[in-house]
This record gives C-alpha cells, structure tokens and sequence, in this order.
C-alpha cells in the first residue's frame, strides 16, 4: 500500500476515541417499590447512579427527575473524590425532601 493509497481511506477516530451513543457515566438502575402505582401518580423507590453509586430513595417523580438533573451535568468531568462529595450532599438533601 502505497502513501497515496493510505490517504484515500475514510478517515475516522479509532473506537476507542469515539464517544459511545450510550455512556456508562449517564447510567442510572431505578427500582420501584412493591407498593408505586405509576398509573394514580404513585411514584416511589430507590434510584442509583451506576458510575458513582450515588444513590436516594424517592417518592414522586418529581424527585426523581431532580436527582438524575443534579447528577448528570457533575457526572463527564468532576473527579472521583469530589464527585463523592457532591453525592453525599445530594443524598442528603433528596433524604430530606421525605
């Protein structure tokens, strides 16, 4: 294969460059208690941030959606130990929301 040859290739980021359509840090495990009832607004269980483990329990869906608002923008760049710092202060505030 010539130089010219090599040039004609489409030229691409290698897989492991490119951003994935679903990123592991935007991963959320949400479960629902025994007793929700999503049809008469009942919303209620536990939400879990797979990256960080920041995790609350929540009881409507309204805090739901905050808790994965608040964690998402905070979850491509802060490094571990002050991501740590802002769950706890997630989990506190979500706690007292109860």
């Amino acid at each position: 294969m010539t130089t010219q040859d090599k040039q004609q290739w489409p030229l691409t980021q290698p897989r492991s460059i490119q951003r994935p359509s679903l990123p592991s840090n935007r991963a959320f495990v949400v479960q629902f208690r025994a007793d929700a009832n999503p049809k008469q607004q009942c919303f209620t269980g536990r939400i879990e941030h797979v990256r960080s483990g920041l995790t609350t329990t929540f009881e409507s869906v309204e805090a739901l959606r905050a808790f994965i608002a608040q964690v998402l923008p905070s979850s491509p760049s802060l490094p571990q130990s002050r991501h740590a710092k802002k769950g706890e202060q997630l989990m506190r505030t979500h706690t007292a929301e109860r």
